[in-house]
């Protein structure tokens, strides 16, 4: 028996095993790209982008923990400088202008549901 849970990380899956695996990773993805298309939208309508860079960044990628569980990570892999970090939260100086929890909010009832579609394609 597996199951399929939201929390704050996302979409998580937990008891798969095998090829079930490899699909159930599949299937995260696809549920994790309906958030960080979404979450490129609100950057183009909010004006963040300079040179894309960030837009084409995110990603969505699928994680396995070592107890077996898996989820599915959703955001950018520019750490230096960390401008997306200060676009979501904000510093000192400026004001947060949030693209990726806006994106989750917005879509992570369409996100579960492509999560299934793509297990019932896949299985």
């Amino acid at each position: 028996m597996f199951t399929i849970t939201l929390d704050d990380r996302g979409l998580n899956f937990q008891g798969l095993k095998g090829r079930a695996k490899t699909l159930g990773k599949i299937a995260l993805r696809s549920g994790g790209m309906v958030v960080a298309n979404r979450a490129k939208e609100i950057i183009t309508e909010k004006g963040l982008i300079k040179t894309g860079t960030m837009k084409r960044s995110i990603h969505a990628e699928p994680v396995e923990t070592k107890s077996g569980d898996m989820f599915v990570l959703i955001g950018t892999n520019i750490q230096d400088p960390p401008y997306p970090h200060y676009l979501e939260f904000g510093t000192k100086r400026m004001s947060p202008k949030p693209f990726l929890r806006p994106a989750l909010d917005e879509t992570k009832g369409e996100a579960l549901k492509e999560v299934g579609e793509a297990l019932k394609r896949l299985f």
